[in-house]
């Protein structure tokens, strides 16, 4: 019998909760941390699965090619061995065409994919010393978005440039649904250049047009990440990328 909290987690992470539920639900989280701690195992999992199932398949037509290239010289009868051969690889190969699963669903791939960035704000770190620091930290890590999507407002009309409080921004944005927001704060992290928050900026904007429905238009984001071996997310956007082809 399925458990009413695996349903719960599932339709959290395919984002198909509307927003009172999802409020209630982040709030469990917050004060729950076997909760939380059952939310990532499924997040981990379900990325797991993918990964490897894309792996078997790839493994199971190599194994094939390599029989199919190994039984080129006949033998007595040799010829009708090899047509036979060839008859069930091809059956097979159709087979695995026809019954291949379909591409996956944008809210599927971005639910796998997705995690909040983790915010540590600083003093230091800001041209601040406002008592607003520690609260949308506090917020924020608690997943109260909407409440600290104010306070990252407030804190960037003093410092506009920090790219940690534009990622706390863009985050907030996203979680709270308001895509096109988003994707301008996440093009600005990209347009300023800065090598601490550059990957992270791209990663995150080709995650929010893959949640829009502009896969084409992430490719070119994800390839710039995994393309370059020291880059932030650069495995996740190899596997992303092979997701979408």
């Amino acid at each position: 019998m399925e458990d009413p909290k695996d349903n719960i987690i599932d339709q959290y992470l395919m984002h198909q909760l509307d927003d009172e539920s999802r409020h209630k639900f982040e709030q469990q989280l917050a004060a729950d941390s076997d909760l939380a701690e059952a939310v990532e195992l499924r997040r981990i999992l379900v990325r797991g699965i993918r990964t490897q199932s894309r792996d078997q398949l790839k493994q199971r037509l190599q194994r094939i090619h390599q029989t199919h290239q190994s039984s080129s010289k006949p033998k007595s009868r040799g010829f009708l061995y090899i047509l036979i051969a060839v008859g069930l690889i091809a059956a097979i190969l159709l087979a695995l065409f026809l019954l291949r699963p379909a591409p996956p669903e944008p809210a599927k791939l971005y639910a796998t994919y997705y995690q909040p960035y983790q915010v540590t704000l600083g003093s230091r770190d800001l041209n601040s010393d406002s008592p607003q620091i520690a609260q949308v930290e506090s917020l924020y890590q608690s997943g109260q978005y909407q409440a600290a999507k104010s306070l990252f407002e407030s804190l960037l009309a003093a410092d506009p440039s920090n790219g940690m409080l534009q990622l706390g921004l863009g985050i907030c944005q996203l979680e709270e649904g308001q895509l096109e927001p988003a994707t301008t704060t996440f093009q600005a992290i990209i347009d300023q250049n800065n090598p601490q928050f550059k990957d992270q900026g791209r990663w995150y904007l080709a995650l929010t047009l893959i949640r829009s429905n502009q896969a084409e238009q992430a490719k070119s984001l994800l390839e710039q990440l995994a393309q370059d071996p020291d880059a932030d997310h650069h495995r996740d956007a190899q596997t992303l990328l092979q997701e979408l082809r």
